[in-house]
């Protein structure tokens, strides 16, 4: 993760307001975390790496470039997939903990925030196969 990244995350985690029962290690568990948090998580940092296991390669993993931006009350996802050679623009669903998003080739990629996790900031899974998101 690039410190720009890092930076983006804490400054987004020290805008949540955490109970009177937080840990003093200040750790947020997973689903604890605003969806607005989530989004100027996600906008902050500019362009996120998407990977996922090929299946037509033996142990190789594919990616797709993903930069994140608000478009009025909207948060919208520029997907560009390299080695398929498409891109596309997607709305994304954001809750508390998680966002929803339909890839350019695939539907329903539903991604938790991992907080514990110091590369990859999101994983998660659409029908067909699992996916991690870092900041590029």
């Amino acid at each position: 993760m690039t410190s720009r990244a890092l930076a983006m995350l804490a400054l987004c985690l020290g805008l949540v307001a955490m109970p009177p029962d937080t840990p003093a290690s200040g750790q947020v568990q997973s689903g604890t975390v605003g969806a607005e948090v989530i989004r100027r998580m996600l906008v902050g940092p500019g362009v996120w790496l998407l990977n996922w296991p090929d299946t037509t390669i033996n142990f190789m993993t594919s990616n797709a470039t993903l930069t994140f931006e608000m478009r009025g009350p909207a948060l919208v996802v520029k997907i560009e997939n390299h080695r398929a050679n498409v891109s596309c623009e997607k709305e994304v669903t954001v809750t508390p903990g998680s966002i929803v998003f339909d890839g350019c080739l695939e539907r329903g990629i539903d991604l938790r925030w991992t907080p514990d996790d110091p590369v990859f900031a999101f994983r998660g899974q659409s029908s067909l196969r699992w996916f991690t998101l870092r900041p590029n």
